[in-house]
């Protein structure tokens, strides 16, 4: 019974009589509103979902910004405790038995904000970062008698480039961030446009739909005689 309801029904419709003014205009309303309401469903979702990326992405950055902001404030902070305890093992008013310690102690602390610095610049190569970390140990260590101007500098060379590195990354997580937060005002404009358009055609095959009817009806009507 269903193949021969759908049997009929194709023959119906591959007849030319079928296909007046009314139908045709009813059918193509019908394409135009499905069409907007279609277009506007799967369009708009797709945008959603890229908004979505996008969002979280630009969170992604924000997070790495302010972690790095957080390590370089950290070794900023160490600098000046560095001048601070230099100072006081450089100079007259601190007792001789206090200031190898002083000096010792200069040094140890290095170690924590700097290794901070090669986490962050290697986040995801964690053989990297054991390698640079033993590394800057070591070159702490070789610097700790504090009686040799070449080892100190090779310390200072090493933390000063890991240092700008780690700037220059902030750098880029920053742009990332600004060129992140521009493609998602233009997919909110996208979102906008797309809801508009659909609505249009939705309404354009209301308007088809009702012109057809109106000018079918119209046509119906007998001519009246004089």
């Amino acid at each position: 019974m269903v193949g021969s309801a759908l049997t009929r029904g194709v023959r119906t419709l591959a007849r030319r009589d079928f296909w007046t003014f009314k139908v045709i205009h009813a059918v193509l309303g019908g394409l135009l509103t499905v069409t907007g309401a279609c277009g506007g469903i799967f369009v708009t979702e797709q945008i959603r979902k890229q908004i979505a990326d996008v969002d979280s992405a630009i969170a992604d950055a924000a997070r790495r910004v302010d972690s790095i902001e957080r390590a370089l404030y950290q070794f900023q902070l160490l600098q000046t405790q560095g001048v601070l305890l230099g100072a006081l093992s450089t100079g007259g008013g601190l007792r001789e038995e206090f200031r190898a310690s002083f000096l010792q102690l200069g040094f140890l602390i290095r170690k924590g904000p700097t290794a901070r610095m090669i986490q962050e610049l290697n986040a995801t190569n964690l053989a990297e970062f054991r390698r640079l970390r033993e590394e800057h140990e070591k070159l702490v260590e070789a610097a700790l008698p504090a009686n040799d101007k070449a080892a100190w500098d090779a310390l200072l060379k090493f933390e000063m480039e890991h240092e700008s590195r780690l700037r220059t990354l902030q750098d880029q997580f920053q742009n990332t961030r600004y060129a992140l937060g521009e493609r998602r005002r233009t997919l909110e404009r996208w979102l906008e446009t797309a809801t508009i358009w659909g609505f249009i055609l939705q309404q354009l095959g209301f308007v088809v739909v009702l012109l057809a009817g109106l000018v079918h009806q119209h046509g119906a009507e007998p001519v009246r005689q004089r």
